[in-house]
């Protein structure tokens, strides 16, 4: 059972996403987001640098199934505006009610 804190801070992520979040597709379905600012390196690729970016979403844990999952996991794929990008790393605590994934392109 959730802790007092835990669910205030689930409360409290609920609103955040309600009035800035946006959404993203994994599986088939559709999830409430937030997407952060993308970490934007540069990588030698043939015919000189390219910028590459990584992008953190974050999602309700709550939405997947009340908490019960399936999850997203590394390697997978996630529609977000339009474009398809591979999870490269996934954060899921049970303590947290943000499921955080880290995409690239």
């Amino acid at each position: 059972m959730p802790t007092k804190i835990q669910q205030l801070l689930a409360r409290d992520a609920r609103q955040i996403i309600a009035q800035i979040g946006d959404t993203a597709e994994w599986g088939g379905k559709t999830y409430d987001c937030v997407l952060s600012e993308p970490d934007v390196d540069v990588d030698l690729e043939e015919g000189g640098f390219m910028p590459t970016g990584d992008f953190t979403l974050k999602f309700l844990r709550a939405d997947f199934q009340g908490g019960a999952g399936p999850f997203p996991g590394n390697n997978d794929r996630v529609i977000y505006d339009g474009s398809i990008y591979k999870i490269t790393s996934c954060v899921n605590k049970k303590d947290s009610p943000y499921i955080k994934l880290s995409i690239a392109k």
